[in-house]
């Protein structure tokens, strides 16, 4: 029953989905292709919430995952701006900010607030590993920064790269602050 249970399965799978993972993870995966897992993000930005895109996205980032979310809430808008309903996908580390079904923003954590570490390629040459310090000699200086002293964790902003990078520190000074989590949006 053992063998019988693997090579159905297998088969079912194989001819299921062989050809679109295939392609799919090396597109998204593949070391030598750093700069195609950036132009992802930009792809799926604006899409559907029901975007067979977006499913493959997180398909690729955990095969064996379900591409359901782990659980949903919605936050209020900001001035201007419709509630923003996150999916939020904790083993993966990630929460996808939808705006009238539309994503708007994808939110990666580095095993935070309950989140797993992101799995997949980050864009501009990021790492989660990277402290304050490498980031500013990677991206330059932000055109924003948020936070700091009691107004809690520091944030940077580059509108337009579409990046908030959150830290867990509330220090300025502080070159080895770690990355909390970062906040990818269309560029501004």
């Amino acid at each position: 029953t053992h063998t019988h249970t693997h090579t159905h399965t297998h088969t079912h799978t194989h001819t299921h989905t062989h050809t679109h993972t295939h392609r799919h993870t090396h597109w998204w995966r593949s070391e030598t292709l750093v700069e195609m897992g950036e132009e992802a993000y930009g792809e799926l930005l604006g899409r559907a919430e029901d975007d067979p895109a977006i499913a493959s996205f997180l398909e690729a980032l955990q095969p064996s995952s379900s591409t359901r979310p782990s659980f949903k809430d919605s936050f209020p808008a900001l001035a201007g701006r419709p509630a923003c309903v996150y999916h939020n996908y904790k083993p993966l580390g990630l929460s996808l900010c939808f705006e009238d079904s539309l994503l708007r923003a994808f939110h990666l954590y580095n095993a935070s607030h309950g989140y797993s570490s992101f799995p997949g390629h980050l864009p501009h040459g990021l790492r989660l590993q990277m402290r304050a310090a490498d980031i500013v000699r990677l991206l330059g200086e932000p055109d924003g920064k948020l936070g700091g002293g009691r107004g809690g964790p520091i944030s940077l902003t580059y509108k337009d790269k579409g990046l908030q990078l959150n830290f867990v520190g509330s220090n300025w000074d502080d070159r080895e602050n770690v990355l909390d989590s970062i906040t990818i949006h269309e560029p501004l």
